[in-house]
């Protein structure tokens, strides 16, 4: 169980992030959807911490489950 001062913890950045995301979506140029803002988060976070480490979005991640089965 993550104790009270860990779960504290990120969420001043959390605030950031939200704050940043809702601006890009009100003052970019183009529409930008939530969840591709969302998904390119996660993909620069997990690029940031080594070469082997990414994100697949949840329907890549079922059809490599499909053609790696069995």
């Amino acid at each position: 169980m993550i104790g009270v001062s860990a779960a504290g913890e990120g969420y001043e950045e959390l605030k950031t992030f939200t704050e940043v995301m809702s601006m890009v979506r009100k003052h970019y140029v183009e529409d930008v959807k939530t969840k591709d803002l969302v998904y390119g988060a996660i993909k620069g976070m997990l690029s940031s911490l080594d070469p082997h480490s990414s994100f697949m979005p949840p329907d890549a991640y079922k059809e490599m489950q499909v053609e790696t089965k069995g």
